[in-house]
């Protein structure tokens, strides 16, 4: 029994025992639902197909297979630049390798909790240096790996997770440092390897929040005057070298992810950069009112900035009283730092405001509560007064903004008395220790109840977003059950129904795409074609082609998903085969100039697109493909407006805006409904008034509308849908226009376009084809005869990796058709050979081979000269 005692007050050991407890008790809802934690969005679109292609991808890796592109990818994409950012390199997904499709769900589960139980371990370990008291160590550790931050990012974006663990050990290693510059830090070099690995995006903001770290601890140290000019120059100069190898250790996927993130649609753009710069004037006060809201009562849907209690009373206490003045520097800077929007840019690439980087705050926080708790700090007459009055006003600000219901009475009546408590709690002289730690047990079992359990007992019902066990495999299956795989040398399927990164589980090339990282020239030409739903909302978010006749064909498409509405009205998802299908490489004659094309519209575009190759530069004389210009090119007679009439039913007009209800909609009646045209219906300046999104259906479509102060709001708002079903009544053929909820909107004019597909164009590409086609890992050959100047198009994603070889000659890649790529041909059999290597991979992996040979040396004589001494 006593060695059951000693062992217990190891505080690794009681940290998992607790951690454990109080997991068991905060996933309850889960288990109770029945739900898994898989989410229902970026979960299922993103973290579990990618779980389950990498588990396979390893395996093919043992195998001797490096995949480095492939068409499972959106429409074919880089492996390692597109999944970086979401897990691709995350030491983590080791386990995907012994988990089969069956168990997926379960092992992915396990991964989930095993990141989460190490945020706290690596707290643990970083709190070495400013506490001694193992029970507050661990207290730390619980409110830290059991934050709101991390059980709602966390589950919703595991990749957020990393950087918990590996933020508290690069702060360890510095703080080694500093202590001993010629100290070699295993924990920082290694930390910062591992994040380098999972990509640059939180590297680079550990990197500035390690900087500001080191200026709070030199400050601290020079105001006490320990520390000359020369020694902090000195631990600088330590810290960065020794930095600077861990990063380039994992340079080998590291380059390659910045290779990409230079060339997204991430980077910030002159047009952002004055509101980047707004965000000093502090002008957007609903920004703070929602994290006065939210600063004590989960609330999952407007802010993940909630902390425990305890912290906040911690946080008043340490400030109030003066010493652990690193802590409370610490303490003071971060939370100042938050508060200004323009850090949430820094800390988002430069681009729209986030708290992504709010881990950093909470570690902080926790430190500081903690020390002041070792410091023995009492909570005052005062320092209570500010306490109660911060917490209450927020308490308040949180039930005036939320639904009156039952279960927001139980969590207001709940955190009072835990308010009330607290500071008797704080000031307990006798086993303070144990009583802190049991406290802090209790509110963070509490706050994960509020955040999983159901809004009937005050939670936030985020456990009711998650799939049900079981759910996520068979749904991504059955998306594609119906799908028949043909014969053919190369094809695309063009669904949605389910996971839109379904493709990677089910092994077959799709069209659609849920990745922040996607190549951009595809997410240009999604938004050029004005291609809905999807594109127009969000620029990581492609949901197929919208069953556009010349599209489909021109990108291989051999069977698409289209809708059509059920007798009780809902839209039911049918898969019907292309008509006419393309291969993966075909031959043009004649070239339509980028600027001229832009002069189209979105319907003439495809026209244009079925007839001639879209190129970016005047291709040169010397291929002799003749170049036609848009007056020149298109019939207005296959694409023309055609008369309408309009009806509306429950919408109000107030000037420019129209307020809707769950009946509203407008009925848009047409005259002479051919089945062999496709219509497009264009709305202009389409736009939403309130926060969030809206999904308006379209006939038998639906789009997606976006505030213009939404952050992934890309503008502008002209959305074409094509509508592929009509109903009829004693009026005529129509499409109603669908709006379901109370909001109000911007809406210009409705037009309804008939567009007549050119299937003979699109038939005489199928003369000249890419023949004989093998596609390998990372190459595609084929064969194709000329028989004058032509110019071969490829339906693969234009990309700087890719070399191509005629004949065994090196030829220059054009970019065509927006996205695409070309090569020219004279006349006669040629064989065509396409090779791709992930951009900056191999420099990456010669700079890793370096650095990791160096820190091992490096290690290695610095224990030698160690065991001299």
């Amino acid at each position: 029994m006593e060695r059951l005692k000693e062992k217990i007050k190891n505080p690794y050991i009681l940290y998992t025992i607790l951690f454990l407890v109080i997991w068991s008790i905060i996933t309850l809802p889960f288990l109770l639902r029945g739900n898994s934690l898989i989410g229902q969005a970026d979960s299922f679109n993103e973290s579990f197909p990618i779980f389950i292609y990498i588990g396979n991808y390893i395996k093919e890796f043992l195998k001797g297979s490096f995949i480095q592109f492939d068409f499972r990818l959106g429409l074919g994409d880089d492996v390692i630049q597109t999944l970086n950012w979401h897990g691709f390199g995350d030491i983590f997904q080791i386990i995907s390798v012994v988990a089969s499709k069956e168990y997926a769900e379960k092992m992915y589960e396990v991964v989930m909790t095993l990141k989460l139980y190490l945020c706290g371990m690596a707290f643990l370990i970083y709190s070495k240096t400013y506490l001694q008291n193992n029970y507050y160590r661990v207290a730390g550790a619980l409110m830290y790996a059991l934050s709101v931050y991390a059980l709602v990012y966390g589950l919703s974006f595991w990749t957020f997770l990393n950087p918990m663990i590996t933020l508290p050990f690069i702060l360890y290693g510095i703080d080694s440092i500093v202590e001993n510059p010629s100290k070699v830090s295993c924990s920082m070099i290694f930390a910062l390897f591992i994040q380098a690995l999972n990509g640059f995006y939180f590297l680079y903001m550990e990197i500035i929040i390690s900087v500001f770290y080191f200026m709070v601890i030199v400050w601290n140290h020079k105001k006490n005057r320990d520390f000359s000019w020369n020694q902090i120059i000195k631990t600088m100069l330590a810290i960065l070298k020794q930095g600077v190898l861990g990063c380039l250790m994992g340079a080998v996927l590291l380059v390659p992810a910045i290779s990409r993130y230079l060339s997204s649609n991430r980077v910030i753009s002159k047009e952002n950069a004055y509101s980047f710069i707004s965000l000093f004037k502090f002008d957007d006060w609903a920004y703070y009112l929602r994290g006065l809201a939210s600063i004590l009562v989960p609330d999952v849907y407007e802010s993940m900035i909630t902390i425990p209690a305890i912290v906040l009373l911690g946080g008043v206490v340490l400030i109030c009283h003066g010493k652990g003045k690193i802590a409370k520097s610490l303490m003071i800077l971060f939370t100042f730092l938050f508060c200004m929007p323009v850090m949430g840019k820094i800390m988002n690439g430069f681009s729209y405001w986030t708290d992504r980087w709010y881990f950093a705050v909470i570690l902080f926080l926790v430190l500081g509560t903690m020390v002041a708790v070792e410091e023995g700090y009492r909570a005052e007459k005062k320092e209570v007064i500010v306490f109660e009055a911060i917490a209450i006003v927020s308490i308040g600000v949180h039930f005036l903004n939320s639904e009156k219901t039952i279960g927001l009475a139980i969590q207001t009546i709940i955190f009072l008395l835990v308010i009330a408590a607290l500071p008797w709690i704080w000031n307990r002289t006798v086993q303070r220790d144990i009583i802190i730690l049991c406290s802090i047990v209790i509110i963070m079992t509490m706050d994960g109840l509020l955040v999983f359990g159901p809004k009937i007992l005050g939670g936030s019902g985020y456990s009711a977003g998650f799939k049900a066990k079981g759910e996520a495999y068979t749904e991504i299956s059955n998306s594609v059950e119906k799908i028949e795989k043909k014969n053919w040398d190369f094809q695309r399927i063009d669904i949605y129904e389910s996971s839109l990164a379904a493709a990677l589980v089910m092994d077959y090339y799709g069209t659609t795409e849920y990745f922040s990282m996607l190549n951009a020239n595809v997410s240009e030409f999604y938004r050029e074609m004005y291609i809905s739903p999807g594109v127009r909302s969000a620029s990581f978010i492609l949901k197929g082609l919208d069953r556009r006749y010349e599209l489909e064909a021109l990108l291989s498409t051999s069977q698409y998903m289209d809708f059509k509405t059920d007798e009780n009205g809902e839209l039911q998802a049918v898969i019907r085969e292309t008509e006419d299908k393309l291969s993966l490489g075909f031959a043009y004659t004649q070239y339509m100039d980028r600027t001229e094309f832009d002069k189209l519209n979105a319907i003439e575009k495809l026209s244009a697109m079925s007839n001639y190759l879209v190129v970016e530069k005047p291709i040169e004389k010397s291929t002799g493909l003749s170049e036609v210009f848009a007056d020149e090119a298109i019939d207005s007679k296959v694409n023309k407006e055609i008369p309408i009439e309009l009806y509306e039913i429950e919408v109000e007009h107030n000037g420019r805006k129209i307020i809707t209800n769950e009946e509203s909609k407008i009925r848009v009646y047409l005259k002479n409904i051919d089945e062999t045209k496709e219509y497009y219906v264009k709305l202009s300046d389409f736009c939403l008034l309130e926060s969030g999104t809206q999904d308006i259906y379209v006939g038998n479509k639906n789009i997606q509308l976006r505030n213009k102060n939404e952050p992934y709001y890309i503008g502008p708002d002209e959305f074409w849908v094509h509508v592929s079903e009509f109903m009829k009544d004693k009026n005529g053929a129509y499409f109603d226009i669908r709006f379901n909820g109370n909001k109000s909107f911007t809406l210009g004019k409705i037009q309804v376009y008939v567009h007549t597909p050119d299937q003979n164009a699109i038939l005489n590409r199928n003369n000249i084809v890419l023949n004989d086609l093998e596609l390998g890992i990372n190459t595609i050959q084929g064969k194709i005869a000329v028989d004058k100047n032509q110019a071969l198009f490829l339906s693969i994603p234009y990309s700087k990796g890719w070399k191509a070889y005629v004949d065994g000659e090196k030829t220059e890649i054009e970019r065509a058709n927006i996205a695409f790529m070309a090569l020219a041909l004279e006349p006669g059999e040629h064989e065509v050979i396409l090779k791709y290597k992930t951009p900056g991979l191999q420099a990456g992996l010669v700079i890793s081979v370096v650095s990791v040979i160096i820190v091992i040396l490096w290690i290695v004589l610095q224990r030698r000269k160690t065991k001299r001494s």
